[in-house]
């Protein structure tokens, strides 16, 4: 439940991000291709993924304790993606390998 709720708020800021105007972004993904032409629906999807996954983490941790780690977490995702993004260290692939570990690591632990 928890890789689920990261992941969710990963592709909403993900979805978001990719609607800025100030950010070089690159459209090597058809995902990132359509997230960029069209902005108003990347960011309806974007917010709302970024709502479900703060109702999820407050549903599994507390209304309090929710809240405050989605947004630590929001800030970690964020940063991470606005480092890495641009000088295009992972691929789709890499994030696809991450996410395999730390689900094989959540439901091990």
């Amino acid at each position: 439940m928890l890789t689920f709720s990261m992941i969710l708020l990963f592709t909403g800021f993900y979805f978001v991000y990719n609607t800025s105007k100030r950010a070089q972004l690159s459209n090597t993904l058809k995902l990132d291709k359509w997230l960029q032409e069209n902005p108003d629906k990347s960011k309806i999807l974007g917010l709302g993924l970024l709502a479900l996954s703060f109702t999820l983490f407050c549903i599994q941790f507390g209304i309090g304790a929710g809240i405050i780690m989605a947004a630590i977490l929001l800030m970690l995702i964020s940063s991470i993606v606005i480092l890495i993004k641009p000088i295009k260290f992972i691929n789709f692939y890499g994030l696809i390998i991450i996410l395999i570990f730390i689900s094989f690591f959540e439901l091990t632990f």
